[in-house]
């Protein structure tokens, strides 16, 4: 590995996990300030918000960055997620309709949509940058990202103590790293800029809808317990449950920085139909998430709890089972975006779609089941069990595709 690799891994490694630390620090910040009531809003608000942004990112940054053909400009996918903004923003207002939220559950909801949104737009421009090598710089702009709006929303919210000027004042922030940094950056490389082009987009949409079914199903399976939450229990519960699932919710959200500086090798291994070598480097990376996630298990296992009850100011001791289902869950879940994004860089969505389709609707009724007789003992439990199936499927259809595609290499290697 050379010097520039390191330092790209190192970058993204430590951009990525501050980034990860986001709604953790936010749910942290709102539950001091502005208390239980209003956390459990912000969280579940945070969580549906994170739901649409599937929708805005569409295709993500991984479908980007391993486009081989080169059909497409860097500006034909600038164009594309402007559109999807836009869905993104009107499914969120209907939803807000539909589930006739109160002004200031909508205004938190909207705004938060607002600021993935900008997200979006940000991480179109890192796939840009990211497909000139320069990872390093997507791991500085997350970096300066993530601890200017982490000061921001802090100070704000404790002069103001008003959750919605707080959002407001943190969009504005990472606006000022795009226009400061990313622009900067883009402005010194070569990319490729097109009109828009009314087919390209439709015709990326088209191309797309596979990994955005199977990432809106993902990030649905993941808050399926909050909606029952919502739907049949109180904000205190939502925040109870909000503050328990978070470390979990890290450190699968760590399986994307182990797997973001090895795209472009296992993308290369595709296109050389290398498949011995990517079966290698899938083992180096599910070995690595695993002994990660073992770590962290343990960790929580003896300070989890009381830390939190340090941090919240909450008393959580009667939810130290629930917090180690949520844990070994989410281990599982952190498992499956490793081989999910390995499928992506080989076009292998449909079958996504369908494996996580199908647990999507055991969720809508296991979650209202067990919030409905269990609480939020049963969210956890649903949370578990929802991920496993997950884990379980993935690992099949991984297994099969590898079995499938050295098989077929042999054949042509005759």
């Amino acid at each position: 590995m050379s010097y520039n690799d390191k330092k790209n891994i190192i970058w993204n490694s430590i951009g990525a996990s501050l980034s990860a630390f986001s709604s953790l620090i936010f749910l942290i910040i709102v539950t001091r300030v502005n208390g239980v009531f209003d956390a459990g809003i912000f969280t579940y608000s945070f969580a549906t918000a994170c739901l649409f942004y599937t929708i805005s990112i569409y295709s993500t940054r991984s479908y980007q960055v391993t486009e081989l053909n080169k059909s497409y400009s860097d500006s034909d996918f600038i164009f594309n997620r402007l559109s999807t903004c836009l869905i993104m923003f009107l499914v969120a207002i209907i939803f807000c309709i539909i589930k006739d939220y109160n002004l200031y559950k909508s205004s938190i909801l909207l705004l938060l949509s607002l600021y993935k949104c900008i997200e979006t737009m940000e991480e179109t421009l890192y796939g840009i940058i990211q497909k000139q090598g320069l990872l390093i710089n997507v791991g500085k702009s997350m970096t300066l990202r993530s601890i200017l709006i982490y000061f921001v929303f802090f100070m704000i919210d404790v002069i103001t103590k008003n959750v919605i000027v707080s959002i407001i004042s943190i969009m504005i922030a990472n606006l000022l790293v795009i226009f400061i940094y990313d622009l900067k950056i883009l402005n010194k490389i070569k990319y490729t800029f097109t009109s828009f082009s009314n087919k390209k987009n439709v015709k990326l949409l088209q191309l797309g809808f596979n990994t955005f079914a199977f990432s809106f199903l993902s990030i649905y399976l993941l808050n399926a317990s909050r909606y029952a939450i919502d739907n049949n229990l109180s904000e205190t519960a939502q925040t109870i449950f909000g503050i328990i699932v978070m470390p979990g919710m890290v450190m699968s959200l760590l399986s994307q920085f182990i797997i973001q500086p090895f795209l472009l090798k296992i993308t290369d291994c595709i296109d050389k139909k290398n498949f011995k070598r990517l079966k290698k480097v899938v083992n180096i990376l599910l070995i690595a998430m695993t002994l990660i996630g073992i770590i962290c298990i343990i960790i929580a296992f003896i300070i989890g709890i009381p830390i939190l009850n340090i941090i919240y100011g909450i008393e959580l001791n009667k939810y130290y089972f629930e917090f180690m289902i949520i844990l070994v869950g989410s281990l599982f879940y952190g498992l499956s975006i490793i081989i999910s994004n390995i499928l992506i860089a080989r076009r292998k969505t449909f079958i996504q779609v369908i494996s996580l389709g199908t647990i999507a609707l055991i969720a809508i009724f296991s979650s209202h089941y067990l919030v409905v007789n269990y609480n939020v003992l049963g969210a956890c439990i649903n949370y578990f069990i929802i991920m496993l199936m997950e884990f379980l499927l993935y690992i099949l259809i991984l297994n099969h595709y590898l079995k499938q595609s050295i098989k077929e290499a042999k054949k042509v290697e005759n």
